[in-house]
């Protein structure tokens, strides 16, 4: 119950109270008041903690006892996991080997206990080391045996991020019609998953390939979906300027109306007053002005756009 009080506690918004949890359980592991998972499970948030803040030294030595501790109760994905946050680290001090080597580790308990989302993950994370390592053949091996886990849980997001390196990688290595095909594919999934700025950013590189390929005409119509896509882009931001001016224009009316109300209203040494404060007027055509003048250039862009599709 303790343990889970801690989880929740962690996970709750409030990072003043993780930090005063983490104290007290600091005081209570010191005075060996709490079981060994406890121990593991608060030496490993407290070193997430000071890596979050960039205490790096401080969260290598919390991670190393968090990794002790799961040791000694057989817990396989508490190991999994901190091996995973040491390899971190390391790769943060450009410890690239070393980090390589907790990853290496780490994937063979994930693969033992069947944690294939961890296994996916932690192939990534493999394959990002091999890459700045420059064996590109391995990180090819490894980002295509994560796509396939992402695959196999039907993990949309994490196929779509792995898709994509693979294709950089294939075009590094002038595997341009294998490379064309991993962007094709990331292509398909946004489009089910509907996110346009994304899939725009998926038809440049398959342009890119096309035209590596001398396959000129194709590039171009990629390019083209590109900029259509872009376009809609605008057309939504034109359409929120627009919005937001009839916003300021229905403001803007009822303010001249209290205005108004309050100067009918009023004595006339009151009146003489009104008369003579303007500053009011005067930010009302300032804003006014600036949003106009925003949404006449919107509306230039976006019809320039379209005559010239």
């Amino acid at each position: 119950m303790f343990l889970l009080n801690f989880r929740l506690i962690f996970f709750s918004p409030a990072s003043g109270e993780k930090l005063k949890t983490l104290t007290n359980l600091q005081q209570q592991i010191a005075a060996n008041r709490v079981t060994v998972a406890v121990k593991a499970e608060t030496s490993y948030w407290d070193g997430r903690i000071k890596f979050r803040f960039y205490q790096v030294k401080e969260a290598l030595e919390r991670y190393e006892a968090a990794l002790a501790f799961y040791r000694e109760i057989g817990n396989r994905l508490g190991e999994a996991n901190t091996l995973r946050a040491i390899g971190d680290v390391l790769q943060f001090l450009d410890r690239r080997t070393e980090a390589l080597e907790r990853y290496e580790a780490a994937l063979a308990f994930y693969c033992e206990i069947g944690d294939d989302l961890g296994t996916a993950n932690i192939l990534q994370n493999i394959g990002d080391i091999l890459q700045l390592l420059g064996r590109h053949t391995e990180t090819l091996e490894r980002y295509e045996s994560s796509l396939a886990f992402y695959h196999k849980i039907r993990d949309n997001l994490g196929e779509i991020n792995e898709l994509r390196p693979i294709g950089y990688v294939l075009q590094f290595l002038k595997r341009y019609t294998e490379a064309l095909e991993k962007y094709v594919a990331a292509l398909a999934v946004y489009r089910n998953i509907s996110i346009d700025s994304e899939e725009i950013n998926k038809l440049q590189p398959i342009g890119n390939v096309l035209q590596a390929l001398k396959r000129s005409t194709e590039a171009l119509e990629r390019y083209e979906s590109a900029f259509l896509s872009y376009r809609r882009s605008g057309t939504r931001l034109l359409q929120s300027l627009i919005y937001s001016l009839i916003g300021t224009i229905v403001g803007v009316f009822i303010i001249i109306g209290i205005d108004k109300y309050y100067y009918y209203s009023a004595s006339d040494s009151m009146k003489q007053n009104f008369k003579e404060q303007t500053g009011t007027n005067d930010l009302i055509t300032l804003v006014l002005t600036t949003q106009s003048t925003l949404v006449a250039g919107a509306i230039g862009f976006y019809f320039v756009k379209r005559d010239a599709k």
